[in-house]
């Protein structure tokens, strides 16, 4: 290494021509690359490879120095792209190529927290359904009224004595009445 700055070969390349290609992904070392290249080049564009296309995340920031720069960033697919579609990165498993081998469940299934909060998202959703359902039949949501616990354990203890889920914010009229002998 001769100890000079990096932009010096960007300087040697601006001394033999004036035009530029810069590979631009959107990350800081490719943004410096791009500014340092804009200010020895007459002509500069860019390139993108994408392994997704249209990505909104990425074509803002592609968009943003194509319109800082004035200049086209051309967006073309990753040189890998073809291999990784070809032997099925993107695919869905095959679970009938898979099957029997009992590395697939832990690599394939779910932590225990997580396949136990996806649970008790299915059964909120399932009760809210329920009763919306409810609800609708009864038209029940026509009268309402607030009720105010001085804690979330009390607001707890609330519902489970009326037999509602503890995560509801709203409660079944029939339900209340029905508990309360009205």
């Amino acid at each position: 290494m001769n100890g000079l700055p990096l932009f010096r070969s960007v300087e040697t390349a601006a001394a033999i021509t004036d035009r530029v290609l810069v590979a631009f992904s959107g990350g800081k070392d490719s943004v410096v690359t791009l500014d340092v290249c804009m200010r020895h080049f007459a002509h500069v564009e860019g390139f993108f490879m994408y392994q997704v296309r249209g990505l909104s995340f990425q074509e803002s920031i592609i968009r943003y120095y194509e319109d800082k720069y004035g200049i086209p960033i051309h967006r073309i697919p990753h040189f890998e792209l073809s291999s990784w579609l070809r032997y099925g990165l993107f695919r869905t498993c095959d679970i009938a190529v898979l099957f029997g081998d009992e590395r697939l469940d832990e690599l394939m299934g779910d932590a225990p927290d997580v396949a136990e909060a996806k649970s008790r998202i299915q059964e909120i959703k399932e009760h809210r359904a329920e009763s919306l359902a409810k609800m609708r039949e009864a038209q029940s949501a026509d009268f309402y009224f607030t009720v105010v616990c001085e804690s979330d354990a009390q607001k707890r203890a609330v519902l489970k004595a009326l037999g509602a889920p503890d995560w509801e914010s709203f409660v079944n009229g029939r339900l209340v009445a029905g508990r309360l002998g009205v």
